[in-house]
């Protein structure tokens, strides 16, 4: 029984990605600056190739998420913790219409303290993932990005302010 279960579940999953996708078409992040930095801010703005008239506020999210898989073969095993997050409320007055484009602004203070993003090992990785979500009539709008987050580089004084026009230490 636990097969049809999961075989409908994937379905379910792959049939509302594809409408999520023909309602929205190809949704991207774009950063202020590129990487964001620890201990500063992220900023950018999530575009969205459809006007959309948002019945409601958006919520994102910024995880910083240790994923570690072990095991080999069949036995294989992912799993992952979170390491740190924000979420943010951006009310519909904030989003915007650009050329037929809905745009919905992203700000996050990132603190100095969880580690910054690592994917040398790919089974002991550390990735920084941005969510926003916002129920509509019909297909509910939602979107994931992998974030790229630095370690400020050495060399440069604590009163690093990121660079020009990226954001300000808090």
């Amino acid at each position: 029984l636990a097969f049809p279960l999961v075989g409908a579940w994937l379905l379910y999953k792959a049939v509302h990605k594809y409408l999520q996708w023909r309602r929205f078409g190809n949704v991207t992040f774009e950063m202020a600056s590129v990487p964001a930095f620890l201990g500063d801010r992220l900023r950018g703005t999530i575009r969205i190739p459809v006007a959309l008239v948002m019945e409601n506020s958006v919520t994102t999210h910024l995880k910083c998420v240790h994923s570690e898989t072990t095991g080999s073969g069949k036995n294989r095993h992912t799993s992952e913790k979170v390491l740190w997050e924000a979420e943010k409320i951006v009310p519909r007055h904030m989003l915007s219409q650009e050329r037929r484009t809905t745009v919905i602004p992203v700000e996050f203070h990132i603190p100095d303290t969880p580690p910054p993003s690592d994917d040398t090992d790919a089974d002991d990785k550390i990735v920084w993932r941005l969510h926003a979500e916002t129920s509509l009539t019909g297909v509910d709008f939602s979107a994931d990005f992998e974030v790229p987050v630095f370690d400020v580089p050495e060399g440069i004084p604590d009163t690093y302010a990121g660079p020009p026009g990226g954001g300000e230490n808090i």
